[in-house]
């Protein structure tokens, strides 16, 4: 037997040293986000680690990322698709609470915030469809909004270090995870661009005649023609549309604080609630990148406790329901609305790639 087989037998046999690596197991934050993946598959997601390329273009490891088929919406001759991608950082810490601040002007961040992420390429967050998706102050019932984390040694909260009474660890994870929803962003809108550009070979040679009978037009007022063009034949090929929600979410461990934090009139502080959950609408270092996920304004993070997942969860769906439920109301008074969409982004896109 080799002498490194021996040392592991050493210690896996020695009920003491045993436990001492169990317990430094538990303090390296894997099993946070085991207990993460655990619960979110319980809730009927299917879930996984996943990888991303930041913009450093270096390969790194997301969390967790949780997937679900929220409903369907139909079309004349096919049907839209809802999923959810839930993308996840976990946070371990021994040490430190979460200390999360009200926001001052929670009407406005919460109007500026685009969420949940859309990961495609049609614009269907402009008119009509700007009521209706994107609305986290009429569609999500979120029970606290922050716009400052403060991150405070249990201990040692009387010393101002660099790792004391700053956000290390949320500013970290909040730049992951938008890292991470530009690249499945990204992902996505490749696949969306196949299919949308197959969709629309067939109707290449009568775009360019309506383009050339209506010169200067506008390629919504070329397409609201293609379609009069084709009330009929247009609509056998546009089957399936997936329409994919994205929702970033930072989860911590269950035995530190997260608490609600209220700075009076005087200027003095008061601590109010250990709760599970909050909204963290984040703003970015890089205001560029951050554009290109789509956002508005703040990347809104949702931050939670494990244990709170199911109440994050049902916070996110319901608000996804409501969405899904008014956008079907929109395509029922206007059915050719999304298709609309969909052909004026791809001329757009080869009107770019000089194309047509």
């Amino acid at each position: 037997m080799s002498d490194k087989m021996n040392d592991f037998l050493k210690w896996f046999n020695n009920p003491s040293q045993r436990e001492d690596r169990e317990k430094a197991m538990e303090m390296s934050g894997i099993p946070l986000e085991i207990r993460t993946r655990r619960l979110l598959t319980e809730l009927r997601y299917t879930v996984s680690r996943a990888y991303y390329q930041s913009e450093e273009e270096n390969v790194r490891e997301l969390d967790f990322l949780a997937t679900k088929q929220l409903g369907q919406c139909p079309l004349a001759r096919g049907q839209i698709a809802f999923s959810l991608h839930v993308l996840g950082e976990c946070k371990h810490s021994s040490t430190h609470d979460f200390f999360a601040f009200q926001a001052e002007q929670v009407e406005n961040m919460l109007l500026l915030s685009a969420f949940p992420l859309l990961f495609s390429r049609e614009t269907i967050t402009s008119a009509p469809f700007s009521s209706v998706l994107g609305s986290l102050k009429y569609h999500f019932a979120f029970p606290f909004v922050t716009d400052r984390i403060v991150e405070v040694h249990a201990d040692n909260y009387k010393t101002r270090n660099k790792k004391n009474y700053e956000d290390e660890m949320t500013h970290g994870a909040c730049e992951a995870l938008l890292s991470a929803s530009i690249h499945f962003k990204n992902m996505n809108q490749k696949l969306y661009d196949i299919e949308r550009r197959r969709l629309f070979s067939p109707l290449q040679n009568d775009y360019r005649q309506i383009s050339e009978k209506m010169p200067g037009a506008t390629p919504r007022q070329l397409v609201k023609q293609l379609i009069r063009n084709n009330p009929v034949t247009i609509w056998d090929d546009f089957s399936y549309f997936p329409v994919t929600f994205g929702v970033p979410m930072l989860v911590i461990d269950d035995n530190r604080g997260l608490v609600t934090t209220v700075l009076r009139d005087d200027g003095s502080v008061m601590f109010k609630d250990d709760v599970g959950l909050v909204l963290y609408p984040y703003v970015p270092e890089n205001i560029q990148q951050f554009q290109e996920v789509g956002a508005v304004g703040t990347l809104p993070v949702i931050i939670c406790k494990c244990s709170s997942i199911t109440n994050a969860v049902k916070v996110i769906e319901d608000g996804s329901v409501k969405v899904i439920e008014q956008f079907k109301a929109l395509l029922r008074a206007r059915p050719e609305s999304l298709l609309e969409e969909y052909l004026v982004t791809e001329i757009q896109l080869q009107r770019k790639e000089g194309i047509l």
